[in-house]
């Protein structure tokens, strides 16, 4: 079976300079996540098209309510943000890995995560 992930946000927004290739696999992102990336204030035009043929090839993920639900019990229990909640909730409900450079991410035991490293 093929791996199956969740992109973090910040996967994206480090690679805009490095470049992004990814192994492959099924990937998936948040829509949470697609919001934070283009609300990115320091991103050039040049940027946004770079990462939107990226994204073109990654389903985004909307929120449901079993999403909803999942989130808030994550940002009880590990005091995060809500869209760092969402984002995790979106993986332990969709049973995805998270690839994630957030250190606080990595102690939610309900999600497998994994960090990416840049070349």
């Amino acid at each position: 079976m093929q791996n199956r992930y969740l992109i973090d946000t910040n996967i994206i927004i480090y690679s805009i300079n490095g470049g992004l290739e990814l192994p492959e696999a099924s990937y998936y992102m948040s829509q949470v996540s697609y919001n934070e990336i283009f609300s990115y204030k320091k991103m050039s035009e040049e940027e946004a098209l770079s990462i939107k043929k990226v994204l073109d090839q990654i389903e985004i993920l909307d929120t449901n309510n079993t999403i909803a639900h999942n989130t808030t019990q994550i940002q009880k229990k590990y005091k995060l943000s809500t869209a760092d909640s969402t984002i995790c909730a979106t993986a332990h409900t969709y049973s995805l890995t998270l690839i994630t450079n957030d250190k606080a991410l990595h102690q939610v035991t309900e999600i497998e995560t994994e960090l990416f490293y840049f070349a």
